[in-house]
Parts: C-alpha cells; structure tokens; sequence
C-alpha cells in the first residue's frame, strides 16, 4: 500500500496495480491519514511464487509497449520486481483552420508534429518476515516520462519538451506483541516529483505559456495502535506529514 499526496497516476503502467480503492470524504485507519475529500489507495500487485513475464503490444501512431516481469517468494519472504516501457509517436491527424475559424478554405488535415511520448518505470514490491512477530512490507516505484509539446493547430513547436520524473517509497511495519497492545503499526513514506521543460528556441514563450519548472518532496509518517478493551478494541493513530514545493519560472523577456 502506498499512501500519498496528489501526483499523475498515468505514468505508471497499470500492469504494476493490484487494484485502486477510493475512499470519498471517510479514510479508513489502514491507510494511516485522514485526508480532507478522501484517499485514493494504490495496491501493487504482490509476489505469487516463482514467476517471469513478458509483454509486448504495438499499436497506431507507432505506439508500443514492453514489459518483465519477475517474481519469487517463499515462507518468509518475496518480491516481484517489473520493468516497463512506452514509446508514441503521437502523429494523429486533425483538422487545421490555420488560425481563421470563419473561413473554410484555408482548413487543411495534417498530422500532430512533436507530440511524441517515452515512458519508463521499474516497480518493486517486497515483503519480509523477519521473525513471527515482525513483517515488514517495502513498495518502490521510479518513472521517468519525456514528450513533445506539440502547441495549438497553426502555432505547432518542433523542439519544445518536458521531462517528467516521479519516485515513490513506502515501509510499512507490522509488529504483533499480543500483550498489553495487540498489534502496532508504523509506516513511512516518500513521494518526489520534479517536471522540467526544455524551450532552448523559445516556442512556448512565444505562444505565451506558463513554463514553470516545479519540483517536490512529500514525506509521511502514521503509527497506529491495536489496544484489546474488554471484548472490543481501541485503536489509536497518530501521523505526521510535511510537503516542500519549489518552482522557478522560465520565461524569457
């Protein structure tokens, strides 16, 4: 489980995902938060014995995936590790009116330049029995994305690009004392984002846009408490997060 702030699930292959749970406005106690609006909780998938994979799908525009997958595991221990990549060339055709929405004559088809897109991740999910009271679960995701932006119809740009680079850590503790607390959990976690742009010619001061480079830190810890009380149980949350957010416009004058 990773428990995090807001970033852009759609770098990551959802081969990686398990399932995606959504909580609205109530956070249940695993997740270790209770955040304003709800939660969304990632669930990779785990290890399922000695496992190797491979996939490979292409598609239009140029468009192709590839995979591997690999998983082991025994009675203590396991992981499944996955590599992954995205490649289109994103050259669809659509219809420019050249600026002139009044006069048809000038529309003509062509195909989207610079809209290309790469994509790569590597997620590992891993899981420990370090002895019959202690579990530990650790969930490392890395994905980098590099595209093309392509500008509006007439106004088209043939170098401008943005980098985009995410990295997700989480541990998760599972001690079971079976005394005076039942069960104590801890979990930690790291989410680091950074998006880059690269405008060497200018294209997009041109057309106006907001180039801003933006990168982040979120870290989170949460602790929880299994109590018995009489036939019921308490349990107690305590959590901490703090998140730095750094931006440096680049627009030229």
């Amino acid at each position: 489980q990773l428990t995090m702030g807001s970033f852009n699930l759609s770098i990551l292959p959802d081969e990686i995902f398990e399932r995606i749970e959504v909580y609205k406005g109530f956070t249940p106690l695993k997740l270790g938060f209770s955040n304003t609006g709800g939660s969304v909780n990632i669930v990779t998938k785990k290890h399922r014995g000695d496992y190797l994979g491979l996939k490979l799908t292409y598609g239009s525009f140029n468009t192709f995936e590839s995979g591997v997958f690999i998983s082991n595991s025994d009675d203590t221990s396991g992981y499944l590790l996955s590599l992954y990549y995205r490649h289109t060339d994103g050259d669809y055709e659509f219809l420019n009116r050249n600026g002139t929405y009044e006069n048809r004559e000038d529309d003509i088809i062509k195909n989207r330049q610079n809209n290309y897109k790469d994509e790569y991740a590597l997620s590992l999910s891993a899981i420990s029995k370090i002895s019959n009271h202690l579990r530990l679960n650790l969930s490392l995701i890395p994905s980098f994305s590099s595209g093309g932006i392509p500008g509006p119809e007439n106004l088209e740009t043939e170098h401008a690009y943005s980098n985009s680079l995410i990295n997700i850590f989480s541990l998760q503790g599972h001690l079971l004392l079976r005394s005076f607390i039942n069960e104590f959990v801890f979990g930690y976690s790291n989410l680091y984002y950074r998006t880059e742009f690269n405008d060497k010619y200018g294209e997009l001061n041109m057309l106006f846009a907001d180039i801003t480079d933006t990168s982040g830190i979120r870290d989170s810890i949460y602790l929880l408490f299994d109590i018995p009380f009489y036939k019921n149980n308490i349990v107690l949350k305590a959590s901490y997060s703090d998140e730095s957010v750094y931006r440096v416009s680049r627009i030229r004058n």
